[in-house]
């Protein structure tokens, strides 16, 4: 989570609050179906820390069109469906899927 979000949602500068979710992680209590629990004598900021990491979603691509791609044409390549020849054209080629 970028550092801008952090302060603007807690007060608290990018350091600290890693240093507090560090702190309060170590905290957490193993239940017994293995499960965990929030400390009970969590603090203000903390919670605050808390609630805004577990309802922030960060989206990325997992990988880029290329890796795409290469893993899709070895994909075809290892079921027999692509030859080794027909993958080496791909750079001359618009692949559309």
């Amino acid at each position: 989570m970028d550092a801008k979000t952090v302060t603007e949602k807690t007060k608290l500068r990018r350091g600290d609050a890693f240093n507090i979710a560090l702190g309060l992680a170590e905290r957490l209590t193993r239940n017994a179906d293995g499960t965990w629990m929030l400390p009970t004598d969590m603090s203000m900021i903390e919670s605050s820390l808390f609630n805004l990491l577990a309802s922030t979603m960060i989206v990325k691509p997992a990988f880029d069109d290329d890796r795409l791609v290469e893993d899709f044409l070895a994909t075809l390549k290892s079921n027999g469906l692509i030859t080794k020849e027909e993958t080496s054209v791909k750079s001359e080629r618009c692949w559309i899927f």
